[in-house]
């Protein structure tokens, strides 16, 4: 990549140049190697497709998602929903179906009751909200399942050193 910026460099003058920028922020580990095939694909990062950089598998330079702590990425998924914006934008949508609404029955010489509404508005939030949390229990059914396997390769592992190392792994997982 240096190499291909510094030819472009030399050849036109500063007019071309490689920047990078953050196109998904993940909020749990299992997206990290999904997130690198997917966005690696969308953009033909590959070199054998003639339009990247990348000469190696998508996927499997992921190493230091995994090493993220269980309370980093419960951070991390507040943040996603939080930036997200989703429960804004589903007020948003709610409002202009609410205004929609009205003007239609304005038109047909009815009107829909203010209380109406604001119950139709209540329940689009609730089923955000509900999203959100099934979201969010999904994302600790996997934790669960990750503990579990961790504590199998401990019980399975004859070396008393690797033993150790995995049975600290499986407590920083549990504290975690």
């Amino acid at each position: 990549m240096n190499l291909a910026e510094a030819i472009c460099k030399v050849l036109y003058k500063n007019k071309y140049r490689i920047m990078q920028f953050v196109i998904f922020h993940i909020f749990n580990k299992s997206q990290a190697a999904a997130a690198e095939v997917i966005f690696t694909r969308l953009a033909q990062g590959h070199i054998h497709d003639g339009g990247g950089f990348r000469h190696a598998l998508a996927g499997r330079s992921n190493h230091s998602a995994l090493s993220i702590r269980s309370l980093e990425w419960d951070k991390f998924l507040d943040e996603a929903v939080r930036k997200s914006g989703l429960i804004d934008r589903l007020d948003k949508e709610a409002n202009r179906l609410k205004q929609e609404t009205v003007a239609v029955r304005g038109n047909l010489g009815q009107h829909i009751e203010p209380e109406q509404l604001q119950k139709k508005h209540a329940a689009i939030k609730t089923k955000a909200e509900e999203m959100v949390e099934g979201v969010a229990k999904l994302y600790l059914d996997a934790e669960s399942l990750e503990r579990a396997e961790l504590l199998k390769r401990r019980k399975k592992a004859k070396e008393p050193s690797l033993r150790l190392r995995l049975h600290g792994e499986a407590m920083e997982k549990v504290l975690g």
